[in-house]
């Protein structure tokens, strides 16, 4: 909370005001994150009154059935109805990266799923092939996984690295997914919580990249039923170092 006298993540300080000076340098909400990593994403979503790509790269995204702007960790976030609420990126060549790749996201699940899983960002996985990617949590026990295509023509050939932490609490969690070269990990609030090996690798795809809920062949399902803030893809693999900047602030 800007101006609280509490130096809280995502601020870069604050001394009780708004106002530059003082003990801060700036406005108390001037830090940007992004500027702690070494690599900038391709591809960032803020949700601030706006679905623009704050990337720069210009992959903006489109508001479908249920889904509005509420309430987020940082400023606004984006609010899905859990039944037919999603945002579409589309498709672009810098998410197609099969080498490696980082997805973060900071969600909070509200109420009820609507089906066993819920997914909370997917690069079109499955359905009638083993490729893309995938963050989509267990509705029963509300653990969280980071799940990658092996490739091949069947839709199961997948390997995930699922959460110790579960996710679906109504508290906001920092989501992080992170694979390259043979190896998949989930990180959760700061920590990496499992890693997984594959001896076959990984296989991206070119389709298209949404928000809340999964494609299904272009049919949808899956819907998820909470907000999602800070999205965000990078096609290069964060270290340690990085991801928990991300989560801190600092």
């Amino acid at each position: 909370i800007c101006g609280d006298e509490i130096h809280q993540r995502g601020e870069a300080c604050d001394d009780g005001n708004t106002d530059n000076g003082d003990e801060c340098l700036g406005d108390c909400s001037a830090l940007d994150i992004y500027q702690l990593v070494e690599t900038s994403p391709v591809g960032l979503w803020r949700f601030d009154g706006t679905l623009a790509d704050d990337s720069g790269n210009g992959n903006d995204g489109l508001a479908i059935g249920g889904a509005a702007f509420g309430a987020g960790y940082r400023n606004q976030a984006c609010d899905y109805d859990g039944t037919s609420g999603y945002v579409s990126v589309g498709a672009s060549g810098l998410f197609n990266s099969g080498a490696e790749a980082t997805v973060q996201v900071w969600m909070r699940s509200l109420g009820v799923q609507s089906d066993d899983l819920f997914t909370i960002v997917d690069k079109s996985h499955g359905c009638n092939d083993s490729t893309g990617w995938t963050l989509q949590g267990d509705t029963a026990d509300g653990t969280v996984t980071f799940n990658v295509g092996k490739g091949g023509p069947g839709s199961s050939d997948f390997v995930g690295a699922s959460s110790t932490t579960p996710v679906n609490d109504g508290d906001w969690h920092h989501v992080v997914g992170v694979y390259a070269g043979y190896q998949v990990c989930i990180w959760v609030d700061g920590d990496k919580e499992k890693c997984i090996n594959s001896a076959d690798g990984f296989t991206n795809n070119n389709r298209d990249l949404n928000f809340g809920r999964w494609w299904n062949c272009g049919q949808g399902g899956r819907y998820f039923h909470g907000l999602t803030d800070e999205i965000a893809v990078w096609n290069v693999a964060l270290g340690t170092d990085d991801i928990q900047s991300l989560y801190t602030g600092t």
